[in-house]
């Protein structure tokens, strides 16, 4: 297998991914330090992100309303097509939502249906690597 080349490169930032919902949708993950450093994502909103992660945060109801606008604002910068404004987020299914911003904040690589936002899932080797190998032939016949 040879290099690709940069435009390749380039355009493989986009994935077709499939929701919970079984909604179709293109996305580009995007890159949160360079949001974070031009003020794309407020400071509030990184800083509860960042203690959700890390268990640091009291849960209460403000961490929960400003949990739920990281997530809302990360999925409209991550949707590609189609097309969400920071308003338009809200009519999304929230397990659409919940999905999207797992991938965008790079916790979890599969989409609903299991395949990597990549397309790895096709490949023998990541399929091996991931302990995947032989679960669709074992599943045969049923």
């Amino acid at each position: 297998m040879g290099a690709t080349t940069l435009a390749g490169w380039k355009k493989a930032k986009n994935h077709d991914i499939t929701c919970p919902s079984g909604t179709q949708i293109t996305i580009s993950l995007p890159d949160i330090p360079a949001l974070i450093e031009a003020g794309t994502i407020p400071n509030h909103l990184v800083d509860a992100a960042i203690g959700a992660v890390k268990g640091t945060t009291t849960i209460d109801r403000a961490f929960v309303i400003e949990q739920a606008d990281f997530v809302n604002r990360i999925v409209a910068l991550t949707v590609v097509d189609p097309k969400l404004t920071d308003a338009d987020v809200k009519d999304v299914p929230v397990e659409d939502r919940e999905l999207i911003a797992e991938i965008a904040t790079r916790q979890r690589d599969l989409d609903a249906l299991g395949h990597h936002i990549g397309g790895l899932h096709e490949d023998r080797d990541f399929r091996r690597f991931r302990g995947l190998d032989g679960l669709d032939a074992a599943l045969e016949g049923l």
